[in-house]
């Protein structure tokens, strides 16, 4: 069993029940009514105050009536219901000497290290894009890995669940969502969202391709979000005598929209360790040239909690005007709050990344006015 501690509440039920097409027709304070165009003759009761003395039997109610609807075991359906909320990671190795029950304690002990680094990393890279952290890891990349858990590691290769939660979208149009609109998801979906694609992208690079990647096509991947620290963890498992085989996989939680990039199982196979390794002492040598844009703010985007926010800023690109969106960590956000206000032209640091549906972004490592101010 793989699924991560929690409760099911109504939170849970009902984005469960919107992910599979119910909607809900009555509200009320003790329960909330569900239908369905498919099932008309079925409606879906749901409890709303876990409170009550009933609670756990009106749950195990509308869980029965959801398998028989579905036609598939009670189990199933309270598994997925207990999930609806996570998107999650399946870091899985293999090697000939793992159970089903067991692997030896070094080897689990480096899985384990080596996943917390990636999620770190992937959390550090979402909100600063630089090829080397080390030591300089931002204090909001470890804060979030302590939100991440774990859940039951998965009989046969070993596999450990990352579940990171994320917020349910209420919108019952999401599924005509266009991958033009510009990412606002919140800061744990974007981590994970980081996370999968630069292993999409460090593996193209070392595994699936027969040449070693460029200087160039290294020093291109950090905009992908892939670094010297990503690249360490990695090699750390696949470089391990009891490894085979790294593979991680991505399940984006059906709750909200899925992120608008590929995100294919990563393997990398032990044989890859040199070239991953060769990969990230690049990384830890070479400093990524910045681009800088020029412009006003013209919108400016926030959730309470998360460590960056994003402006909009209209600015010119190639003699064209265009509009960028960008990321900033918390302090830079701040700031350009004060310069919106002030109508100041601005200047934000960082690499231009074009997007497949023809959007700009920036992940700036900073923001500043671009006129020295007129009190100095």
């Amino acid at each position: 069993m793989d699924s991560v501690p929690t409760e099911i509440g109504p939170t849970e039920i009902g984005a469960y029940l919107r992910s599979h097409g119910w909607v809900e027709r009555e509200g009320g304070r003790l329960a909330s009514l569900w239908q369905h165009d498919q099932h008309t003759n079925e409606e879906m009761l749901v409890p709303l105050r876990p409170e009550a003395r009933d609670y756990d039997f009106r749950l195990s109610l509308l869980m029965g009536q959801l398998a028989k609807i579905e036609k598939r075991p009670v189990s199933v359906v309270h598994r997925e219901i207990t999930r609806v909320l996570y998107d999650v990671g399946q870091v899985s190795a293999e090697h000939h000497e793992f159970t089903n029950h067991s692997v030896p304690l070094q080897a689990g002990l480096t899985i384990f290290t080596a996943t917390s680094r990636m999620v770190v990393a992937s959390a550090a890279s979402t909100i600063r894009r630089q090829s080397f952290f080390g030591r300089t890891v931002p204090p909001e990349a470890r804060q979030h890995a302590r939100r991440v858990r774990v859940g039951h590691t998965v009989p046969g290769s070993y596999i450990v669940p990352v579940f990171s939660r994320v917020i349910p979208d209420t919108d019952p149009a999401w599924g005509v969502y266009s991958a033009a609109r510009v990412d606002a998801s919140p800061f744990d979906r974007q981590v994970m969202t980081t996370f999968a694609n630069a292993l999409r992208v460090l593996h193209e690079i070392t595994v699936a391709r027969d040449a070693e990647p460029t200087a160039n096509e290294i020093t291109d991947s950090v905009s992908e979000g892939v670094t010297w620290d990503l690249c360490q963890a990695v090699s750390d498992v696949t470089g391990s005598s009891l490894v085979n085989q790294l593979e991680i996989r991505f399940d984006w939680s059906p709750a909200t929209r899925p992120p608008a990039i590929e995100s294919p199982p990563a393997r990398f196979p032990s044989e890859a360790t040199s070239i991953i390794r060769k990969v990230a002492d690049t990384l830890r040598r070479t400093k990524r040239e910045e681009d800088v844009i020029y412009g006003k703010i013209t919108r400016l985007e926030y959730r309470d909690g998360d460590p960056t926010g994003r402006v909009t800023i209209e600015t010119e690109i190639n003699g064209r005007p265009r509009r960028v969106w960008v990321t900033l960590a918390a302090d830079d956000y701040r700031r350009a709050l004060q310069l919106h206000d002030q109508q100041e032209i601005v200047a934000a640091r960082g690499p231009l990344l074009n997007q497949p549906s023809g959007q700009i972004t920036m992940i700036a490592t900073s923001l500043e006015p671009a006129l020295p101010s007129s009190n100095s």
